[in-house]
């Protein structure tokens, strides 16, 4: 018989972002296993092995600038496709007895309306995902290398 020594973290998957010593992040990803010396975490198709000597700090779930960006690009895309859709550009002829005949539009043409409605839809989203940021229960867990800070984010998960 052998013995399993790796704690399984499949139930939760856990992301994670990890520290060295020097404060600088090294890595990111979901945490699939940890033991007494090593953090893994599966970042795409890819694993990585950390080794808990290396690791400064480990904070959870994902920073503030990815909340930003991710609804700021949903809503701009959302916003482009509504202000195409509810643009309208209409061609007109009008007949003045001195100067003569000309032409003008008005309204907004699909172009524009996708720009404004982006914009929009951009800016509008950004500050949605920077308040949903503030109510993100992160955890920092201060490792420093040290063995039994590392047992305490071993409980943690």
């Amino acid at each position: 018989m052998s013995a399993y020594s790796q704690k399984s973290n499949k139930d939760k998957n856990m992301f994670v972002r990890v520290y060295n010593l020097n404060g600088e992040r090294i890595n990111k990803g979901h945490v699939v296993f940890t033991n007494d010396t090593i953090l893994r975490l599966k970042r795409g198709e890819k694993f990585i092995n950390i080794n808990v000597k290396n690791i400064g700090q480990i904070k959870t779930k994902r920073s503030v600038g990815n909340n930003v960006l991710v609804t700021s690009l949903i809503g701009g895309g959302v916003g482009a496709i509504i202000g195409m859709a509810t643009s309208e550009e209409e061609t007109k002829i009008t007949t003045v007895p001195i100067i003569g005949t000309y032409e003008y539009t008005t309204g907004t043409s699909p172009g524009t309306g996708t720009l404004i409605g982006g914009g929009v839809g951009l800016a509008g989203e950004a500050l949605i995902g920077l308040g949903s940021s503030m109510f993100k229960k992160s955890e920092t867990f201060i490792i420093g290398g040290d063995i039994n800070k590392w047992k305490v984010f071993k409980q943690f998960i």
